[in-house]
């Protein structure tokens, strides 16, 4: 894909294009940006301002990115996201939320890392999209996070999905209806056990 530049915060992580006759936001390290030193500054993102017209006379600046590597940046993210979680969850209430506090960033960066090719195999394997993928094996372990469960068991329970799912040969539901659900029923039906047998 690629989109028309039309502006960048002032810290020049965040590229304003254009999609669709309207101003949008897209993270810089997820794309490959072409022509676009010179793109203006404007306000962040929170409201949304207004796209800065580009000039006519000039090529305007564009942001690349094929559908695998969109795909790999997607993967990278919510990995991310799962290993944070994972990180937050254990020192629930202790730790600034949001950041790998302390944590070194080398280790982030191999934790990170860690996940990546369980959350490929896994959602593969469930035939499950990125978001849903990410979303079942975060609510479970949310729900374990904040039951103490994460912290009584010492575990971290996105990674412990996801090694279960990679692990594992997936039970078919009863009813065919939910034969596309077999592995969010499977984590949830295991999320209510842990609960039942370690939550405080």
């Amino acid at each position: 894909m690629e989109f028309r530049i039309t502006g960048k915060i002032l810290a020049g992580d965040w590229w304003q294009i254009d999609y669709d006759g309207k101003p949008a936001w897209i993270y810089a390290p997820y794309v490959t940006a072409s022509r676009a030193d010179d793109v203006q500054i404007v306000a962040t993102p929170t409201p949304i301002p207004t796209a800065t017209p580009m000039p006519t006379d000039t090529p305007a600046p564009t942001a690349t990115a094929s559908a695998q590597e969109q795909a790999q940046q997607e993967t990278k993210r919510l990995a991310r996201l799962l290993a944070l979680n994972d990180y937050e969850g254990f020192y629930f209430n202790v730790r600034p939320r949001g950041s790998f506090f302390g944590l070194p960033e080398d280790e982030q960066e191999r934790r990170i890392a860690y996940y990546v090719p369980l959350f490929i195999t896994a959602m593969e394997k469930c035939g499950l999209s990125h978001s849903r993928m990410f979303w079942v094996v975060h609510s479970n372990g949310k729900q374990l996070d904040l039951a103490g469960v994460t912290q009584k068991l010492r575990m971290a329970p996105r990674a412990f999905w996801l090694e279960w799912l990679v692990a594992n040969e997936i039970p078919e539901p009863e009813n065919e209806l939910f034969a596309k659900l077999a592995c969010e029923i499977a984590i949830q039906d295991l999320t209510v056990s842990l609960l039942k047998e370690y939550a405080e």
